[in-house]
């Protein structure tokens, strides 16, 4: 069993473990050098649905993963980008940031490749989830997508 804060070495490597609860009850994900396994808790352009009703959990891990360097790769548990990009997109009318990404990333999947990993630097330009500076703001945007 780990908790928040824990630690542990994989392969000869450090594994440093954050509680990413939101979507699920006790959801982790693990950070190991400069990659974030988050299952989840984050997708490239979105967040998992907040399952659990805990939006606050959910906010508060997106914000501990925003406060990683930009250079981190997330490695999501699914593929979900080209969605959620038209979410933002339709969000955002007239944001070229996302208008180009979507369409790298169509590009992308035509040719059966995937989008992940992803890094926080570009989510943090095309992540609405990362982007809201409340959790007010956060629950009206997740409803938002689920209504999507």
């Amino acid at each position: 069993m780990v908790d928040e804060g824990d630690s542990f070495n994989l392969l000869g490597q450090t594994v440093q473990v954050y509680e990413s609860g939101g979507h699920t009850h006790c959801h982790i994900s693990f950070l190991m050098g400069n990659h974030l396994f988050c299952g989840d808790a984050l997708f490239s352009a979105g967040c998992g649905r907040v399952f659990t009703g805990d939006y606050e959990a959910q906010y508060e891990a997106l914000q501990k993963f925003k406060r990683l360097e930009d250079d981190v790769n997330i490695y999501a548990g699914h593929e979900y980008t080209e969605t959620n990009l038209l979410f933002a997109s339709d969000m955002q009318t007239g944001k070229e940031g996302v208008s180009k990404v979507l369409k790298e990333v169509r590009g992308w999947r035509a040719k059966g490749e995937p989008t992940l990993p992803t890094t926080i630097g570009r989510e943090k330009e095309i992540n609405l989830f990362l982007q809201v500076e409340t959790l007010k703001d956060f629950i009206e945007l997740r409803n938002a997508r689920d209504d999507f």
